[in-house]
């Protein structure tokens, strides 16, 4: 079939057959790295919004706003978007991304999402599917038309597809289950004094990046990353309440590797400085809570749901 270019240097075929067909595919291609890229999905004047959209990152970094949040989805994620769903995709501009895309409706598709519980209207998950998306561009470049030869063929492997997201999901709940999400907590809460990157707790805990941020946030309401962040400041204000540990080496003893950074993120959090905090130290009406995550935490919502007020 033949190939169209858009406007962002994306390839891709249009394979576009009638309402009543059991498979219709909108679109399917590649969108190659370009810093402008940028889709609005937001009315149902957008075609898109009626399909089904199945994206899988190669490379970069794709940010998606909805009513509902942000998402960001990066090398090696699936991206799954239920129809009627409005969103805005859009790259990054330093590390434009490149995926695989496809567009899909009709009741075949229907019956795969309803039977592998796809539930949510966005979805990112760590899945190997790659070849299975190939697969169905292999079949596209090779037809030279959609046919229901065609079209049974692509649905095979967008059932396949959909299948290894669902044993991905099947994971996560096992990951649950088995608490992990608190061990990588108990993890940060003995590593504080020592800076450790998103990286480390993947390799800890055999997990994929955006997999490991998934279920910690899903527990805790916040990044992984963010919490260690949050209760570093948390350890700050417990050596300047009950230490004398000087200012100019306290962002090394918490794991910091800047000063200046320490610093200027301790006066966004506290308000004041390291050394107004100090003066002040026996003047604040603020409990040393270094290490107790659920008082910790709570404030860090409280705080975060006061500034969306």
């Amino acid at each position: 079939m033949k190939f169209h270019r858009g406007k962002f240097n994306d390839q891709y075929h249009l394979a576009p057959t009638g309402e009543d067909s059991p498979l219709n595919i909108d679109m399917a291609g590649t969108t190659r790295p370009s810093p402008e890229f940028y889709v609005e999905c937001t009315s149902l004047r957008s075609v898109t919004v009626s399909f089904y959209q199945l994206e899988y990152v190669l490379e970069g970094k794709l940010y998606i706003e909805t009513e509902s949040g942000m998402y960001c989805a990066e090398k090696g994620d699936f991206l799954f978007i239920d129809k009627a769903f409005f969103r805005t995709l859009y790259s990054d501009k330093k590390n434009p991304v490149k995926k695989l895309f496809i567009t899909a409706k009709g009741p075949l598709i229907d019956g795969f999402v309803e039977s592998y519980k796809l539930n949510e209207p966005i979805m990112i998950i760590k899945a190997d599917v790659e070849n299975k998306f190939r697969n169905i561009l292999r079949i596209l470049d090779d037809a030279p038309s959609y046919t229901p030869v065609e079209r049974d063929r692509i649905g095979v492997e967008i059932l396949s597809i959909i299948q290894t997201v669902a044993r991905e999901l099947n994971t996560v709940d096992i990951i649950n289950k088995h608490n992990i999400p608190g061990s990588i907590l108990k993890y940060i809460d003995s590593n504080l004094s020592r800076k450790f990157t998103i990286e480390e707790l993947c390799q800890t805990f055999f997990l994929g990046k955006t997999q490991l941020i998934k279920v910690f946030k899903d527990k805790y309401g916040v990044t992984p990353m963010k919490y260690a962040q949050y209760q570093r400041i948390e350890l700050a204000k417990y050596y300047l309440q009950t230490t004398d540990t000087p200012i100019s080496s306290l962002h090394s003893v918490i794991g910091f590797d800047d000063v200046k950074y320490f610093s200027k993120l301790f006066k966004k959090t506290t308000g004041m400085s390291p050394s107004e905090y100090k003066v002040e130290r026996n003047k604040l009406d603020d409990p040393v809570i270094s290490g107790k995550f659920e008082d910790s935490l709570r404030k860090y919502k409280t705080d975060n749901e006061n500034k969306k007020l």
